[in-house]
This record gives C-alpha cells, structure tokens and sequence, in this order.
C-alpha cells in the first residue's frame, strides 16, 4: 500500500525536466508572446515616454527649505491668478508638478546629525540650499527644454512678484494699524497734557500765594500719586512738568510715526494698483522705484522721519530687484536625457514571456481536461 502511494506521488511531482521539456515544447509560443511584449512596451513607449531637461542655479537669494515650501505651494495659485487666459502652460496650476520640477540640493541631511554636536548649526545648515534642480519633461527634446525654461522662469519671476505683492501688503497693513493705534494714543495723550498744563499752572499760582514754602528735596516722586498733595509745592511742580514732558515725548513720537506712515500708506495706495495693471515683476519694480522717486522728491529734506522711511522702501525694492536679477545663476547649459527604452523593452520582454509562458499552460490543461 504504501509502495503504491510513494508511486503515486512521484507520478504527481513536475521535475525540472518536465518543465525544461514544456518550455521546449512551446517554445515559439512563449517566444511570439515575449516579441509582442517588448512591441506593445515600445509602442507604448513612443507614445508616453518623456525626455527630461534638467537646469542646475545657484542660490545666491538665501532661499531656504521653509520658504521654498511656500513658492511651491503658492506658485500655482499664483498662476492661476495672473493667467487665467493662457492654457498653454496649464500644468503649472498643478502643486505636485512644483514638487517634482524644483528640487532643492541640501547641504547637510538631518542624519548627519550624528556627526555634529550643535543642534542649532545641524537645523541651520539642513535648511541651506546651496543650488536648485530644475527639471522638466517632454514628449520631444525641444519640448523639454521649452518646459524647464517655462518652470525656471515662472520661479525667478514668481516668487519676485510674491515678494513685491507681500511688501506692498506689509506697508499697507502697516499704515493702517499705526494710523487706528495711534490716533486712540493721541487723543489720550493730548487730553492728559491739557489736564497736567492746568495742574502745573495751578501750582505755580500757589507757590507765588506761599512764596516762603519750603523748597524742592530730591526725593522723587509721581504728580498722580494721591499723597503727592501734601509735598512741597517746588516738587509737585517738577513732578508734572516731568510728566508732562514726557507726555510731549510721547505725542512728538506717535507724530513722527503717523508722519512716516505717510510715506508707506501713499506708497501702498500706488503699489496696489500697479499690482492689478501688470505681473512681471521687473516693469513692477521699474514703477514701483518711480512711485518711490516721486514721493521723494515731495518729501522737505528738514523731515528726516519721511526721508528715512521712503529710503527704507527704495531700499526693499533694490533688494527684490538685486535677488531677481542676480539670486539664482544659472550653472551649465541645460541638460537633456532620452527617455530609457530599455527599460520598457525589458519590462515588455518579462511581460510577453510570462503571459506566453501561462497561455501555454493554460492551453495544455484544456487539451487535457477538457
């Protein structure tokens, strides 16, 4: 019995001869089905393979990891925003294509954490971004270079215009809460000062009724104090001239800053509406530099408040305007790849012969069964 089992096992066993006597067998079968794999990968290779352009700059601007997180996530807003007409660069709406065409060349990786001891300088330096790759695709070698052109200066031209936008709302926002702050700090202020004047004539009308009161001490002391009443005269007067001075320091304060949020609401006001007339930031600097000049010229060159806060403007714009022309150099020429077709013709000719190699299986045990 057992001898009839043992039999019957080694009947049901497949050897590698068996298997090497099939492949024989169907041998032109599998081999058709591996032609026509590696002829279906090709066809489909031809018609969706991609060249890839790649452009290597230099970050001279300072671009770091975080802010290039935010070009990547605004960037295609932006795009949708000034150039709803134009559909022929469409997929540059697309935030993965951000993700995928920029890819930043850190210079040093977390895991060389282990390698150095300041934590802050490991951050610091992981953040750094010596160069950018730029990478586009296409389905020809001038449509790749016209892709990594169009990625690279929608970048440089994008994030300049995020810039000037981001500068001209900061001025804006600003001039509006100096303006509501300090009006309320005024107005309190200017009532006090009424009050103190009132309060120091006062005493000075008193010291001349008491001429022989006893003199100041060099105690100090606070006008507003409930016990200061009952110190001599000479001191309660010192102590709210003291106040009221600076009271006057105060309101001379708040008005040099309403003066200077002058020059940035006015700045602001023709920013914004040079913003809606173009979105090349190049033109945008050109009229923004001539607002600027403009508001300059108006400025008395006694008002050294106004003076110092329209420089502080020419001086944002040159900076945006330096990092646009000059903060990211391109290093080479571009450099384009051909799409891999080996790679689709080993992956057709692994396909066609296993799909040949199961049809012919299947087609033996339908010989066989059925």
């Amino acid at each position: 019995m057992q001898t009839q089992d043992t039999q019957a096992n080694q009947a049901e066993e497949i050897s590698i001869e068996d298997i090497a006597n099939f492949i024989k067998e169907e041998f032109w079968k599998i081999s058709i089905s591996g032609l026509l794999g590696i002829l279906l990968s090709l066809i489909l290779g031809f018609i969706t393979a991609q060249y890839q352009a790649k452009l290597i700059y230099t970050n001279y601007s300072g671009i770091d990891i975080p802010r290039l997180k935010t070009l990547q996530a605004s960037l295609p807003k932006l795009y949708e925003e000034v150039e709803r007409n134009n559909s022929q660069n469409d997929f540059l709406k697309s935030e993965k294509v951000w993700e995928t065409s920029v890819k930043p060349n850190i210079l040093i990786k977390k895991a060389d954490g282990k390698d150095l001891l300041d934590v802050s300088a490991l951050t610091k330096a992981s953040n750094s971004i010596p160069t950018i790759e730029i990478i586009g695709f296409g389905t020809t070698k001038a449509k790749a270079i016209q892709n990594v052109e169009t990625i690279s200066n929608f970048f440089i031209n994008g994030s300049s215009y995020l810039q000037l936008r981001d500068l001209i709302r900061n001025y804006d926002l600003r001039s509006i809460a100096v303006v509501s702050n300090a009006q309320k700090k005024v107005s309190a202020l200017e009532i006090e000062s009424v009050y103190l004047e009132k309060r120091i004539k006062n005493l000075n009308s008193l010291k001349n009724q008491f001429p022989n009161a006893i003199n100041a001490g060099s105690q100090v002391v606070d006008a507003k104090d409930s016990g200061a009443k009952y110190l001599p005269i000479s001191t309660q007067i010192i102590a709210a001239t003291t106040d009221l001075n600076g009271i006057q320091e105060q309101l001379a304060r708040l008005r040099d800053e309403e003066s200077q949020v002058k020059v940035y609401s006015s700045f602001a006001d023709s920013g914004k509406k040079i913003l809606t007339e173009t979105s090349d930031p190049k033109q945008l600097i050109d009229k923004l530099l001539i607002v600027i000049e403009g508001i300059q010229k108006s400025i008395p060159p006694s008002n050294t408040i106004q003076v110092n806060a329209a420089e502080s403007i020419r001086v944002d714009l040159k900076s945006i305007q330096t990092d646009n022309l000059y903060g990211l150099r391109q290093i080479g020429q571009i450099d384009v790849s051909s799409p891999k077709y080996v790679k689709y013709i080993g992956i057709g000719l692994f396909g066609g012969l296993m799909f040949g190699f199961m049809l012919s299986i299947a087609l033996r045990f339908k010989s066989k069964f059925f």
